[in-house]
């Protein structure tokens, strides 16, 4: 297989796994939870310097080794790791920051492009503990969370239809993102 194609199927698998995680059925627990959420103000916060967050090895999608791994090695000892949700279209995703000199930093890159600044809400509520394998673990209350939660449940549910569609068809990541990206565009609201 060449480099291209396991490239796209190495891509069309984490599309696979990321639709498995978001078209669970919604509960009343996940409604409950949102709506609390909803009440914390959100804030825009920047992201770090791509080519510092690089120089730091920074990993994308390792948000939250990223944040507990500056708070356990800044030589200064201020740097807290703070949990919360990145504000993306119809989900909340669990998130974590920096907190640095009273101020909010994300030392996660993007895992394409990058953007200077995020939508974060951080969660005093969210509570972050580590299995023996070394993987972080949340919970909210009583409730576990695993990945996220969805603020507008109809939205993600046409999202994951039209990336099903297009999986079925046989379509390239490419134009998947493309035309996911075009239906967050042209249907989303914040919340």
């Amino acid at each position: 297989m060449g480099e291209a194609k396991q490239k796209n199927a190495q891509m069309i698998a984490t599309i696979r796994n990321e639709m498995e995680r978001w078209t669970q059925p919604y509960t009343a627990e996940e409604a409950e939870m949102v709506t609390e959420i909803k009440r914390i103000p959100v804030q825009h916060i920047q992201r770090g310097p791509l080519d510092q967050l690089k120089w730091m090895r920074m990993r994308p999608r390792y948000c939250h080794d990223n944040a507990v791994w500056m708070e356990e090695n800044d030589p200064e000892h201020e740097a807290r790791a703070v949990s919360g949700w990145l504000v993306t279209p119809g989900t909340f995703v669990l998130h974590s920051v920096v907190r640095q000199r009273g101020a909010l930093i994300c030392v996660t890159p993007a895992e394409t492009g990058h953007e200077d600044w995020i939508d974060f809400i951080p969660d005093p509520a969210l509570m972050r503990s580590k299995t023996p394998a070394g993987q972080y673990i949340f919970q909210r209350g009583s409730h576990p969370i695993s990945y996220g939660l969805r603020y507008d449940p109809e939205f993600v549910e046409g999202l994951w239809d039209l990336t099903r569609k297009n999986l079925d068809a046989g379509k390239s990541a490419q134009v998947i993102a493309t035309e996911s990206m075009r239906y967050m565009r042209e249907n989303w609201m914040s919340p």
